[in-house]
């Protein structure tokens, strides 16, 4: 049996390995895919959530909530590659820019930041729902 490689986009040194926290691993993770992919990801989330909602069944409330985790990534992502673009350009233009257009763009920026952050706790509530609902199902009645 081969064991492959890890992608060059994921691939880490080991010396950074310590170093890495959950955002850096899910920042590269965002600049490492194409922004379609993302809203893909999104939409791919909402619907198996949207569906698993749909069914009414009590074990389908975990694949409901791994779906909005999913789509809340996705979310956080394309707000986290859309920053750092606005980041980016805002540092190429600053002196091409008039003090109106600089106004616009920290206005922007600070709606993505308000997004991200918005994903972020909805995505960490969806998680931690998860557990407790997987904690639910599997106790069940013993509690009781």
């Amino acid at each position: 049996m081969t064991i492959l490689p890890p992608p060059v986009h994921l691939a880490r040194d080991s010396a950074d390995a310590s170093d890495e926290t959950l955002g850096v691993v899910l920042h590269r993770h965002a600049t490492a895919r194409v922004p379609a992919t993302l809203a893909l990801q999104v939409v791919d989330g909402a619907l198996v959530s949207s569906l698993a909602l749909f069914a009414h069944a009590k074990p389908w409330t975990l694949l409901a909530i791994a779906g909005f985790c999913v789509a809340m990534h996705g979310v956080w992502s394309i707000a986290d590659l859309r920053l750092d673009d606005t980041n980016a350009h805002s540092a190429e233009s600053r002196s091409a820019e008039s003090r109106s257009a600089e106004s616009r763009s920290a206005e922007s920026r600070w709606s993505w930041r308000a997004l991200r952050v918005v994903a972020t706790v909805a995505g960490l509530g969806g998680v931690f729902g998860f557990i407790l609902t997987l904690f639910g199902f599997t106790l069940g009645t013993w509690i009781s």
